[in-house]
């Protein structure tokens, strides 16, 4: 079985857990040791946040060791709706402007471009 990392007590140990069941969970307790063990060949794979695991690759840190490799996996189940923007409730009309204008950067492709200038180990 493929060992994976993974931070334990997550969501995405949980994930892991249910639906790779082929695979050998290896926990961690924090994930520089987790990214060290993988560029260091003791595990196979990590399970974890996209954004997060997309940062890392594109650091120094990571020393062009990975890829993305599959994936992306969703799960509101386990993983909620994604990425989100908090304000307070006094703010509604705030919420609601970001609303309005995530959608239509969407709708028009925007999104997308702005996204993979800001993240380039893009999620998806």
């Amino acid at each position: 079985a493929r060992r994976v990392g993974v931070i334990g007590g997550t969501a995405h140990e949980a994930m892991l857990r249910d639906w790779f069941a082929d695979t050998r969970p290896v926990i961690f307790s924090r994930p520089e040791w987790m990214f060290d063990a993988l560029k260091a060949g003791t595990i196979d794979a990590v399970f974890g946040d996209g954004l997060q695991l997309s940062f890392w690759l594109s650091s120094r840190a990571a020393e062009e060791c990975c890829r993305f490799s599959d994936g992306p996996y969703f799960s509101q189940a386990y993983l909620g709706e994604g990425l989100a923007i908090a304000v307070t409730p006094r703010n509604a009309a705030l919420a609601q402007a970001f609303d309005h204008a995530l959608a239509a950067l969407n709708r028009n492709g925007r999104f997308t471009e702005l996204y993979l200038r800001w993240f380039p180990n893009g999620l998806y």
